[in-house]
């Protein structure tokens, strides 16, 4: 029996499931759209409203782990997802495509990804020219308008060669060739790794931080949170600071440790018949969570 009245309509489709099934596939539907998302949409938004221009301006979008980065920009291609065939094209539309970087700074293999994502695998050995020609004819006949290439990140033995020179020029060669601005998302360290090739650096005018969230403004996304839990009981967390105080005290601010530990706990909730989010529920899951164990440690 569903006991939950303020649950959210987009989750009670996903009620009927039975246990740990219920969260597991809700939960990509769960979207919290704080401060900092907000603003991170606005500003990708903003690439994708830009005029064609062979020296458009990206966008860097930093910050340390679990800050949200990676998840908003995951969200704004699935907002700008287009199902269909351009009938004068007669190729799919993409406006927005997401991929993430190669482990290693890799111009082939960052275009083998893009290419991939828009359906169009590459089979056997190509000159990255020859390739590069092909990602830009695709992204015109696609519609693209915004590429996001996430988790860039500097390897420091690296640094500087001929190697890395070569990927992020390729880069802006992207920009160049097919006028649209390139989104870029990484720790801090992209900042530095962007600037080993001067070229790079001046397409990427506008730096947004991600940072932890204040104890307002967790507490403000926790209560938003409780609405969207696929629980059939009310957890009624606005009548239990205990149980806020918890997860605060475990996910320290970072949207992705919440994430992840509210889930987990609707998981513990599932099995043990609760149905709810108790304070005995959190606690057994925020001390078995190692980012918690390391940061205590520290």
């Amino acid at each position: 029996m569903l006991d939950n009245p303020k649950l959210d309509d987009r989750i009670k489709p996903f009620m009927d499931l039975e246990g740990p099934e219920r969260i597991r596939a809700a939960w990509p539907s769960i979207w919290i759209n704080t401060a900092q998302a907000k603003k991170a949409l606005l500003e990708l938004d903003d690439l994708l409203m830009a005029p064609d221009s062979s020296k458009a301006a990206g966008l860097v979008i930093s910050g340390d782990s679990d800050t949200g980065k990676s998840r908003v920009m995951e969200r704004f291609a699935e907002m700008h997802r287009v199902d269909g065939i351009d009938p004068e094209t007669e190729y799919a539309q993409f406006p927005v495509i997401y991929v993430r970087a190669p482990t290693s700074p890799n111009r082939g293999a960052l275009l083998k990804l893009i290419l991939d994502q828009i359906g169009q695998q590459v089979k056997g050995i190509f000159r990255e020219e020859d390739m590069h020609r092909q990602v830009v004819k695709m992204l015109r006949a696609c519609g693209t308008k915004v590429l996001i290439i996430d988790e860039l990140q500097q390897t420091e033995h690296l640094a500087a060669t001929a190697t890395v020179r070569a990927f992020l020029r390729g880069i802006k060669a992207l920009v160049n060739d097919t006028g649209r601005p390139i989104a870029v998302g990484g720790t801090p360290d992209i900042i530095d790794f962007i600037r080993i090739e001067p070229q790079v650096r001046s397409r990427f005018d506008d730096l947004l931080m991600m940072k932890p969230m204040t104890a307002s403004e967790e507490q403000l996304t926790i209560l938003a949170f409780e609405r969207l839990l696929p629980l059939r009981r009310a957890s009624d967390l606005r009548s239990n600071a205990g149980i806020v105080a918890a997860i605060q005290g475990y996910s320290l601010g970072y949207i992705g440790r919440l994430s992840r530990l509210l889930q987990k706990s609707c998981v513990a909730a599932v099995r043990s018949g609760e149905e709810r989010l108790t304070l005995s529920i959190v606690e057994q899951v925020g001390q078995r969570s190692l980012a918690t164990s390391i940061d205590n440690f520290r």
